[in-house]
Order: structure tokens, then sequence, then C-alpha cells
């Protein structure tokens, strides 16, 4: 068992201050885009009141959302920016790695320890004194450095990886704006229709012109729609020999995964919809799965048909029902009214768009075993079961690099 030291001996909060007029969308943290369970942060959709200050952090810095702790939001700064009052940030001091303290808090020990300190019930907060008191290792400089780059090297592939996904995303939404939004998908002489002269017909329905070929459909006529149901009373909150079918809710981390089960209940591609929390998020699933509370299905009746249409519904505008708990209901979806291209065009946009969503699923998988084998290695390395340096490092790469390896297969 290694040495260990309190945080607050090698860490502090900062105190640094930032002006809201110096923060953007981008470097704006508050506790709503620091995601769950340790995945990072999105993008800020608001930005705070002009002349207010607020706390400032820099590159290195350790963020740490403090309502709720048991949600593990936290984040390692990669820019300079300002935050919300309710995120901690600490500012390591000099002789400590800065990376490795915030492996060290990156562990489920250090948020039990903030819950355990919280005050509050439906919206706890970890004490600010108690927090300082978590234990950490207290390695030499050279060996946290050989520790980060051992976890680096994991969360620099699933950083690779997403942002991969975030272009090829971007690229099919690209394609699909250029074909269905300003109808210049390619005419039978492989010319752009509408900026060719393609002939366009005003729609009473839509109250707008459209592709004289094309037709307007409700939701439910071109689609199955259902609520997912209960958790199944097998299942396991791991991957097993036995239970191998994903079992998914709302949410954006990891899509929403909850567990694993036996039994699929979805075996057609399909395209899921947060009804609750994080409303109108989707996900186009390719692989048997099962939906259960808070999701809605949405199974196209040609395969063909999906890809367009999970693009068409990531731009939907819900209205959202419910006065405590806001949420989406499969009746108040079925009569969404859609204009539905010609069969041939939707075959080619499913065949030029496959390949890039098959990447997409091959590297989100990926993701999902690396992190996992980051979180088997992160405890093992912190508390002095494995070592780094000499035949025990090259041991834990050789680990590394075979699954890696093993996954990239998959896609080949």
């Amino acid at each position: 068992m290694s040495k260990t030291t309190k945080l607050g001996n090698v860490a502090k909060y900062s105190l640094k201050r930032i002006t809201a007029h110096n923060v953007t969308l981008e470097n704006f943290i508050t506790t709503d885009n620091i995601l769950q369970n340790k995945t990072g942060i999105i993008i800020a959709t608001n930005l705070p009141p002009q002349g207010n200050t607020m706390p400032g952090y820099q590159v290195g810095n350790i963020l740490v959302a403090n309502i709720r702790p048991y949600l593990k939001k936290i984040w390692f700064a990669d820019r300079d920016g300002g935050c919300s009052a309710d995120v901690l940030v600490f500012e390591v001091d000099k002789g400590y790695y800065p990376k490795f303290v915030y492996y060290s808090l990156f562990k489920d020990d250090f948020f039990d320890h903030v819950m355990k300190g919280s005050k509050g019930t439906k919206m706890p907060r970890g004490d600010k004194n108690h927090i300082l008191d978590f234990k950490i290792p207290d390695f030499g400089f050279l060996t946290q450095q050989k520790i980060v780059a051992v976890l680096s090297s994991l969360d620099s592939k699933i950083e690779l990886n997403n942002r991969i996904n975030a272009e090829l995303e971007a690229m099919a939404k690209t394609l699909y704006d250029y074909w269905f939004v300003q109808f210049d998908f390619p005419d039978i002489n492989g010319k752009p229709y509408k900026i060719s002269g393609g002939k366009m017909v005003w729609n009473e329905v839509l109250k707008r012109e459209i592709p004289e070929v094309w037709k307007v459909k409700r939701l439910d006529e071109i689609t199955n729609l259902k609520a997912g149901g209960d958790k199944p009373k097998n299942y396991s909150e791991i991957l097993t020999d036995t239970q191998q079918i994903p079992i998914f809710s709302n949410g954006i981390t990891n899509d929403g995964l909850y567990g694993f089960t036996d039994e699929a209940k979805i075996l057609k591609q399909s395209i899921t919809v947060s009804a609750r929390g994080t409303i109108g998020y989707c996900v186009l699933r390719n692989k048997p799965f099962v939906p259960i509370i808070r999701l809605i299905v949405v199974t196209p009746n040609s395969s063909y048909e999906a890809k367009f249409l999970y693009e068409r519904i990531k731009s939907m505008e819900f209205d959202n029902s419910g006065s405590v708990q806001q949420q989406l209901t499969v009746p108040q979806i079925s009569g969404v009214k859609l204009v539905m291209p010609s069969s041939e065009i939707l075959k080619k946009y499913d065949a030029l768009t496959s390949s890039g969503m098959k990447k997409i699923e091959i590297n989100k998988e990926e993701n999902q075993q690396l992190s996992e084998l980051r979180d088997w290695l992160l405890p093992m390395l912190m508390n002095g079961q494995v070592t780094v340096g000499g035949s025990a490092e090259k041991k834990i790469k050789y680990v590394i690099e075979e699954e890696i390896r093993m996954v990239a297969e998959l896609g080949n």
C-alpha cells in the first residue's frame, strides 16, 4: 500500500476571478455542462449575465461539480475560462503533477468521500473543508508522471475517437442539409435538384414548397413507435458471458447505457429518443437492445430510412408536457408530419452514410472497453498494487495495445 497525503496538502481552491465578458460558450463551465460519470464536458448553452464576475480557471486546474456529488462530474481543464459558483476549482501546488491529482480524484472513492460530508438531501453539496481531507497517493514526481502517461494514453484514444465521431456526424448532417433541407439532392442527371431547376410544389400541410414527387407523412405512418418498459428482472450492470444485450435508458453518458441482459426486445435498427431529462436526445442504434423507461423507440418500416429519420428527428423541436417533470410521450410525437423523399434518394443517402455510421458505432464500443480498462487500472496504480517502470510498465502498455488492437479488428 502506498503512502498517502491529504488533498489539502497538495492543492487549494483557486481564488482566481474573471468577468463575464471574458467567457464564451466554449469556456464557460457549469454543473450542467460537466457530464456525469467522469465523461468530460459539453459546450455550454447559455452565458452568465454581462457585468458579473465569477470563479476563473486555468489550464491544468481540476474542476468538480459540487451539487449532487454522486453524479461524479469532474474535468481537467485544457483551456482558460470561467465557471459557476457551484463548480469547485482546484489549483495543484508545485511538486505535484496536476494530471496525477486529477486521476487521484477520478476514483469513485473520492465522490463517496464528498458525499459522506455533504449537506442537504434533495440537492446535496459537498463540504469544502471535508473535501480537502480526502487522501491521495504520495508518490514521487517521476512516478506520478509515469502513472499519468499510462492512463492518459487511454484517455487520448477515447478523445480521438470522440473527435472522429463528431466529424463523421457533422459530415452526415451536412449531406442531410444539402439534400433534404436545401433540396439539392442529385436529380436523374446527377445534378443538384433545386438549383438545377427541379420542380417544386406548394404543400398546404407544411405551408411550404417541396420537391414535386415527395410526400408528407405522419411519423406513425412510416415507423413503429413504442415507449420503453421496466428494467428486466434478470440484468447485470456489467458485461458478462451470458448477459451481453445492452439495456438503455435516457441520458448522454454512454448513450444512456443502463446495464446488460440476455434477451433483446428490439431487434431492428431503431432510433431512441430521450423522453425525460435530456429530452429529445437521439441515438441511432444498429444492434439488438432493450429500452427501458424514459425512452421512446422509433423503428422505421424500411431499414434504408433509418439514417434519414435519425437526422430528421434530431432537428425536431418537441413540445414537452408535464408540470413537474417535463416529458415526451408516444402520442405527442406520433402525429408529427414530415416530408418523405423518394425511396431511391433515401437508399442513396443510406449507402453514402453507412460506412461513417458503422465507424461511429465501432468507436463507441472501443471507448466503452477503453474506459473499463482505465477504471480497472486506476485503483491498482494508485494504491501501489501495480507499479510503473521496467517490465511492469511494459506489461501494462502491452495490455493497452492488445485491447486497442482487438477492438480495432472488430471493424475490419
